[in-house]
């Protein structure tokens, strides 16, 4: 996950970082700037994954805010997206 200087600045608190099954920890990486910049992030659930490497690596460091079901993402997404829009009213 590469998360630039530049995206920090232009999305901080309205970005939302998605980590997918995987492996390696550069997703944990960019989701450590994700959070920096008080973002959120969410993560597949590690049951689902075929790859649960990367987001053990995340959860374990600390910078994950919600696991969901693969199922789920979509809806969580929308339900992030739909309560932030509502806040800024």
């Amino acid at each position: 996950m590469r998360y630039s200087h530049r995206q920090q600045i232009f999305f901080g608190r309205h970005a939302i970082g998605l980590l997918l099954t995987g492996i390696g920890n550069d997703g944990t990486e960019g989701f450590a700037k994700v959070k920096k910049n008080s973002g959120t992030t969410i993560a597949q659930e590690v049951e689902t994954c075929v790859y649960p490497n990367l987001i053990q690596c995340a959860v374990e460091r600390g910078v994950v805010d919600w696991v969901v079901n693969e199922n789920e993402l979509s809806t969580t997404i929308a339900a992030l997206i739909e309560n932030t829009a509502h806040a800024e009213v």
